[in-house]
C-alpha cells in the first residue's frame, strides 16, 4: 500500500471518530487517546526521528495524549495553568524522543523544544503565583509585559538568524 493510501485511511478513521463523538456515541477523552495514537502512527509512518519536519506531529500527539489522560484522571483538567504545564512537558518529551541523540543538528534546531518548554514552565509558575496571591496588579504587568517579551525574543531570533546566514 502506498504512503498516500495509508495516510488517507488514517484521516478517514479520524473523521469517523470525530463523527461518532459528535453523535455522542463515544466519549471525547477516548477520541483524544485514539487521535493521539493516530498522530504517533503518522509520525512513525512519515519517518519518525529520521525527518525533522515530523517533530510537529510528535508534539501534537503527545499533547493530545497528555490532555486526554489528565481529562480522565484530574478534576482540574480545564485549568489553564495545568494546560501550560502539559504543553511544556510535551515539548520536553519531544526533545528527548526526537532530538536527543542527534548530533548533526544546529543549536537552534536541536534545542528549540527545550527553550519553549522552559518558557512555558516559567510562565505557568508565574501564573500560579498570580492566581494564589490574588494580587491582580501582577496580571496587568503580565498582560502588557508578556507581549513585549515575545517581541524582544522574536527580534533577537531574527537578528541571530540573519547573522547566522551572513556567516555561512
Amino acid at each position: 500500500m502506498k504512503r498516500n493510501s495509508i495516510f488517507a485511511l488514517i484521516i478517514v478513521c479520524i473523521g469517523i471518530l470525530m463523527l461518532l463523538k459528535n453523535f455522542h456515541l463515544i466519549q471525547a477523552e477516548i477520541g483524544g487517546f485514539i487521535l493521539g495514537f493516530a498522530f504517533i502512527a503518522i509520525y512513525i509512518f512519515l519517518g519518525g526521528r529520521n525527518k525533522n519536519y515530523t517533530i510537529v506531529i510528535l508534539c501534537i500527539s503527545i499533547m493530545l495524549l497528555f490532555y486526554s489522560l489528565f481529562k480522565n484522571l484530574c478534576k482540574y483538567s480545564n485549568n489553564p495553568i495545568l494546560l501550560l504545564v502539559l504543553a511544556a512537558t510535551s515539548f520536553l518529551l519531544t526533545y528527548f524522543i526526537h532530538n536527543f541523540k542527534k548530533d548533526n543538528l544546529s543549536f537552534q534546531i536541536k534545542y528549540w523544544p527545550i527553550l519553549l518548554s522552559t518558557i512555558l514552565y516559567v510562565f505557568s509558575i508565574f501564573l500560579f503565583f498570580i492566581q494564589r496571591s490574588g494580587d491582580y496588579s501582577l496580571y496587568f504587568i503580565l498582560k502588557y509585559g508578556w507581549p513585549f517579551i515575545l517581541i524582544c525574543l522574536s527580534i533577537f531570533t531574527l537578528i541571530s538568524h540573519i547573522a547566522f546566514k551572513k556567516n555561512n
